[in-house]
């Protein structure tokens, strides 16, 4: 079965790929009761009840969805602004 499912690149062994492993090794005798004991155990498989959400949980409402926070620099203030320094080198003469 593991073999199967390697030249098929599964990870997950089936239950088909287990009755066609024991067809395959000549194990027949073994398909019958594992086929009966495999339906028997889906019929009383209680059906999956999804988790409700926890109290701590955001709702998923569009209503809630927080605000942009991305700061955007303003490309005027992070120029490098060049005051002449003429005013500082004059001298009275």
């Amino acid at each position: 079965a593991n073999e199967e499912c390697k030249a098929k690149k599964r990870q997950t062994i089936s239950a088909q790929d287990v009755i066609k492993a024991l067809h395959d090794v000549d194990m027949d005798s073994f398909v019958t009761p594992l086929e009966t004991f495999l339906h028997a155990t889906k019929s009383t498989k209680k059906p999956v009840v999804k988790a409700s959400p926890s109290i701590d949980a955001p709702p998923e409402h569009e209503d809630n969805v927080a605000p942009d926070t991305s700061i955007e620099e303003d490309d005027e203030e992070t120029k490098d602004e060049h005051i002449p320094d003429d005013d500082m080198n004059e001298q009275d003469d």
